[in-house]
């Protein structure tokens, strides 16, 4: 199966970020890794391959095939969430004999592309087993809900202003009736009691599928392309690639786009420990563990910002980005992204051994911009860093917008990453292949 297709069939099962996270944890199982857990002992072997899950949200893989003491850690981190609807605790409403659904926005919406859209739910549910407190995932499967737009006849000024009232004009309808027992819509769903049910964490997604659009197929339209395009891609790239040297890590965080801040995010300790749990199985001292963290280099991989054909105005002139234009590399003045110099310079000559392409992003400078993943992981672990990401459209719409070309080009990027042998210094990165 092609590249794509895979992406796209992976983008269309991921109902959530608990969703998301559930394929990739069955793509290691099947692969023979050996999932973890972080409340036991690690018994680790080199020439092995393990996983542990956070929060069901957050997954963390390594290779220790081409493990050496003292030997860097190769790693790619990106985020399994995205912007949505999260349903609140007390969910149900009922106006004028309709059912709504009380929730509140998750992320940087862009609210009007979610009106008129057939909704599903997903996510998991929390389910009491004789005493015992479950994860269930959930996934509607339908179109349960939808946010239904005002007649133009009723509000004139709809196409000039595009400010919407979260709270009273985005609640999605779910059907019709004096009154809705969400908790029993839930077990009889999941085909377990009502009062099993203890709490949930559940948000819509547009019901349609990741689809090819234009003539030639050129562009992939689907929602949570950011980012589980560059979190899929990378993580078909780690399990693709021959470790020879080092240890490659695949990390995938949840809550990027609420700020990283929770245990699940880039900004806990969780990456960081991992790392600590791998080098205490070998008995490294801290003294020997600081030392292959200086060895170490992480790639940021969140997608970026290609230049709108009719508002090219929003991206600098000198750095035109383009669909199918390749792996997008970012830079920030200020730090947003962790690019500098020697680590962009990397990416570069991997792109020259991998065929693949690269570009450059950059702010305008009247534009601050937003920030990502690498900057805020960099507080808890100072490793040589740089960001990246594949060029979309519509970032943070309900249906988002990438090249068909761009994911075979961060496959090739990635792969070459994980496969060299990097030999870093302050100064320098020598690359062995």
């Amino acid at each position: 199966m092609l590249l794509n297709d895979k992406l796209m069939n992976f983008l269309d099962e991921s109902h959530s970020n608990f969703h998301a996270v559930n394929k990739m944890a069955s793509m290691l199982d099947q692969k023979g890794y050996v999932r973890l857990k972080n409340n036991e002992k690690w018994d680790l072997s080199d020439k092995q391959q393990y996983y542990v899950v956070v929060n069901n949200s957050s997954i963390f893989a390594f290779d220790l095939n081409g493990y050496e003491p003292l030997q860097g850690y190769k790693i790619v981190a990106s985020h399994t969430d995205a912007p949505t609807f999260k349903v609140k605790p007390n969910a149900v409403q009922i106006v004028n004999n309709t059912i709504l659904i009380n929730s509140e926005a998750y992320g940087g919406l862009i609210d009007y592309t979610w009106l008129d859209r057939p909704l599903k739910l997903a996510g998991r549910v929390i389910v009491d087993v004789e005493g015992k407190l479950e994860t269930r995932l959930f996934d509607s499967k339908k179109a349960l809900g939808i946010i239904p737009s005002l007649a133009i006849h009723m509000n004139r000024a709809v196409n000039n202003e595009t400010k919407f009232n979260r709270h009273t004009q985005m609640r999605p309808l779910i059907g019709q009736a004096e009154s809705f027992d969400f908790k029993a819509y839930l077990a009889n769903e999941l085909d377990v009691e009502a009062s099993s049910i203890i709490d949930y964490e559940l948000v819509f997604k547009p019901l349609e599928n990741s689809t090819y659009v234009c003539v030639n197929d050129e562009f992939i339209a689907s929602n949570h392309i950011d980012n589980l395009q560059s979190a899929y891609v990378s993580f078909e790239a780690f399990l693709n690639s021959q470790n020879n040297k080092g240890v490659n890590v695949y990390a995938s965080f949840d809550n990027e786009e609420i700020g990283s801040m929770t245990k699940q995010g880039a900004n806990a300790t969780i990456l960081k420990d991992v790392l600590i749990r791998i080098n205490h199985a070998f008995n490294l001292s801290e003294e020997e563990h600081l030392m292959s963290l200086a060895k170490s280099f992480i790639v940021s991989a969140d997608n970026a910002h290609a230049n709108h054909p009719n508002y090219m105005s929003a991206n600098d002139e000198n750095h035109i980005v383009n669909l199918n234009g390749g792996v997008v590399v970012k830079y920030s003045a200020n730090q947003k992204y962790t690019t500098d110099a020697l680590s962009a310079a990397l990416m570069r000559k991997l792109s020259e051994y991998s065929g693949a392409k690269i570009q450059t992003y950059v702010n305008r400078a009247d534009a601050p911009g937003g920030s990502t993943l690498g900057s805020i992981s960099s507080t808890q672990l100072s490793i040589m860093s740089v960001d990246i990401g594949l060029p979309q459209l519509a970032m943070h719409s309900s249906m988002e917008l990438a090249g068909s070309e761009d994911s075979n080009h961060m496959f090739e990027l990635l792969k070459a990453f994980y496969e060299v042998e990097l030999i870093i210094s302050e100064d320098s990165i020598q690359i062995g292949r």
